[in-house]
């Protein structure tokens, strides 16, 4: 384990992602929310089902959060606004496939640059 003076520099970049995050996206983010986001971020065009595994959240976590983080779940969002994704759906319209809106891609690239070292 680091000592506590090494570790101030992390802890700090740790503090301004999540003042970030509070500011850009929302003050009641949850970590479950964000690891969505992650996950999407590193994986776009996952269907709700992996993202579920790849998070360990449940099918209806994911559900909700999904629906917190898009325009399809959320009455108050026009155009892009404040989603942070977006589904698409090819051959099989059962199947939705999950992105990054552009929003989502602008924080999420901002988050990870306030994380670097």
């Amino acid at each position: 384990m680091p000592t506590k003076e090494a570790a101030r520099p992390a802890v700090e970049r740790a503090r301004q992602a999540t003042a970030f995050i509070k500011n850009n996206l929302s003050p009641q983010m949850r970590l479950t929310q964000l690891d969505l986001l992650l996950a999407v971020y590193e994986k776009p065009g996952s269907i709700m089902r992996e993202l579920a595994v790849e998070t360990g959240m449940t099918m209806s976590g994911i559900s909700r959060a999904f629906d917190s983080l898009s325009k399809e779940g959320r009455k108050d969002v026009e155009g892009n606004g404040q989603a942070m994704l977006r589904t698409e759906s090819g051959k099989d319209e059962r199947i939705k496939r999950v992105y990054l809106s552009g929003k989502g891609q602008e924080v999420i690239a901002a988050y990870l640059e306030l994380l670097e070292p």
